[in-house]
């Protein structure tokens, strides 16, 4: 769902002139290996607010050599706006063992665009901020699998994020 994206008399993202993002299926799209360990993330359905909707999933996974071990796992939400979906994750771990895990966003009163939380190395998700307001209704099929999270080699601790966002058109 998207702001503008159910014009009137459309009710649902299956019927004809719906423009709804698709957020494709629950597979892994970004891993990062530190410490040990791989973080990693992907978009899978969850229940905000007693609707089901696409929601960011992260986990942490060790004991790669043996038996496997989920070392931590989490969801992104916010019980303040359970109507927010979001989708196409990615992310990246400082030196310190921070994660940073950014993602695209939209809602039934918002256009596509550009979010992001911290997960502390015990596992505390911060505060979800938004990176890049959306602008407009985005009317293609093809979005969000284009986001790229990555360390800064320099310092190890400067995180950068790249993703797409609904722009207006100049």
């Amino acid at each position: 769902i998207q702001l503008g994206g159910l014009p009137a008399g459309v009710t649902n993202c299956e019927q004809s002139g719906a423009a709804c993002i698709e957020t494709n299926d629950s597979r892994n799209v970004t891993a990062y290996w530190f410490g040990g360990a791989v973080w990693a993330a992907h978009t899978v359905g969850c229940t905000q607010g007693g609707a089901l909707a696409p929601c960011v999933q992260w986990y942490e996974v060790g004991n790669l050599d043996g038996a496997t071990t989920l070392l931590q796992q989490g969801f992104v939400d916010n019980p303040a706006n359970p109507g927010r979906q979001r989708y196409f994750p990615s992310l990246a771990v400082d030196s310190t063992g921070s994660v940073v895990l950014g993602y695209g966003y939209s809602s039934a009163s918002e256009y596509p665009g550009v979010a992001y939380s911290t997960i502390s190395p015990s596992g505390e998700t911060g505060p979800e901020t938004v990176l890049k307001t959306g602008q407009a209704t985005y009317f293609s099929t093809r979005y969000g699998d284009y986001a790229s999270t990555a360390l800064d080699p320099q310092d190890n601790l400067t995180i950068w994020h790249m993703q797409e966002y609904a722009k207006a058109s100049d």
